[in-house]
C-alpha cells in the first residue's frame, strides 16, 4: 500500500484528479480488503489453502497489470478494489497455511517471519517507488507486481502442499453476509470521517451500522452450529493478544499512509524530489 502513496502526485497530475479520487484510489483497496478477509480465510480453509493463494496472486497480478494501463480514475479506482480481492484472499490463508505447515514449537516462528516481511515492505514500499518514478511512468508502480506475481505462484505450484479442514464446517452464508457488511459499513465510516468530520451524518451513520451489523454477527457466531470462526478462541490470552496487535499495526501503518496522502495532496507537482520521498516540489 505504501507504494502506491509515492505515486498519487503524479497519478494526480497525469489522470488530472483531485483529492477525493486520490483518496479513493488507496481507500477501494482498504475498504475490499476489511470486507472480505475474514470471509476468504473460511473458504481456505474449506476449498484448500494452496488453491486459494494461487487465485490470490492471479488476481492481484492480473489487477496490477490493468492498473498499470488504465487512463482514468474510475478505471483505476475499480482496478484497485480488485488488487484489494487478491490481497484479502491471501492474506489470512497465508497465515493459515503457517499454521498447518508449522507444528506448535515451531509455528511462532514462522509467524514472526511472516509478520517481519510484511513489516519491512512498509518502508520499502517508497523507496522502491520513488526509484521507478524517476525512472519510468507511474504505472509501473503496479506493473511490478506482475513478474512478482508470477514468481509467486510458480513457487508456490512446486513446493506447497495442498492443505485443508480435513472436517469443513457447513458454508456460514449469513455469517459472511454479516461480516462483509459489517466490516465495510464500519471501515467506510472511518475513512469518511476525517474528511466529512466525526459528526457528519454520512460518518455517524456508517459507523453505527457496521457496529449494529457487527454485533449481530458475534450474536449468531455464538448461536450457530457451525459458525465461520470459532469466537471462543478470543478467550485465549495468546490468541486474543496477537489479534490485538495485528489490529493496532494496521492502523498504525494506515495512519502513517494517510498522512503521506494528505501531504501529497497538498503539495504542487512537477518532479520527483528524491527516491522514496514520497512527496513531489
Amino acid at each position: 500500500m505504501t507504494i502506491m502513496n509515492v505515486a498519487l502526485p503524479a497519478i494526480a497530475t497525469e489522470l488530472e484528479v483531485g483529492t477525493d479520487a486520490l483518496q479513493w484510489m488507496v481507500n477501494a483497496y482498504v475498504l475490499v480488503i476489511a470486507g472480505l478477509m475474514l470471509t476468504c480465510g473460511a473458504l481456505g480453509d474449506r476449498y484448500g489453502r494452496k488453491r486459494l493463494l494461487l487465485i490470490g496472486l492471479g488476481v492481484f497480478g492480473v489487477s496490477s497489470a490493468v492498473a498499470a494501463g488504465v487512463d482514468s480514475a474510475a478505471l483505476l479506482i475499480a482496478a484497485r478494489g480488485v488488487m484489494g480481492l487478491g490481497a484479502a484472499i491471501m492474506m489470512p490463508v497465508a497465515f493459515a497455511v503457517l499454521a498447518a505447515l508449522f507444528g506448535p514449537a515451531e509455528r511462532g516462528k514462522a509467524v514472526s517471519f511472516l509478520v517481519m516481511g510484511l513489516g519491512v515492505g512498509i518502508p520499502l514500499g517508497p523507496i522502491i517507488g520513488g526509484y521507478l518514478l524517476e525512472h519510468f511512468w507511474w504505472g509501473s508502480i503496479f506493473l511490478i507486481n506482475v513478474p512478482i506475481a508470477i514468481i509467486g505462484a510458480i513457487a508456490i505450484a512446486v513446493l506447497l502442499p495442498e492443505s485443508r479442514d480435513p472436517s469443513p464446517r457447513r458454508p456460514d452464508v449469513l455469517g459472511a453476509v454479516l461480516s462483509m457488511a459489517g466490516l465495510a459499513s464500519l471501515v467506510y465510516g472511518v475513512i469518511e470521517a476525517p474528511g466529512r468530520g466525526w459528526s457528519d451524518p454520512v460518518t455517524i451513520y456508517a459507523i453505527s451500522a457496521g457496529l449494529v451489523v457487527l454485533t449481530g454477527f458475534v450474536a449468531w457466531e455464538l448461536r450457530v452450529r457451525d459458525p465461520m470462526i470459532d469466537l471462543h478462541l478470543f478467550a485465549q490470552p495468546q490468541f486474543l493478544w496477537a489479534s490485538i496487535a495485528g489490529v493496532l499495526v494496521t492502523f498504525g501503518s494506515s495512519d502513517c499512509c494517510s498522512s503521506s496522502r494528505s501531504t501529497c495532496s497538498s503539495s504542487s507537482v512537477t518532479t520527483p524530489s528524491a527516491p522514496g520521498s514520497g512527496c513531489f516540489r
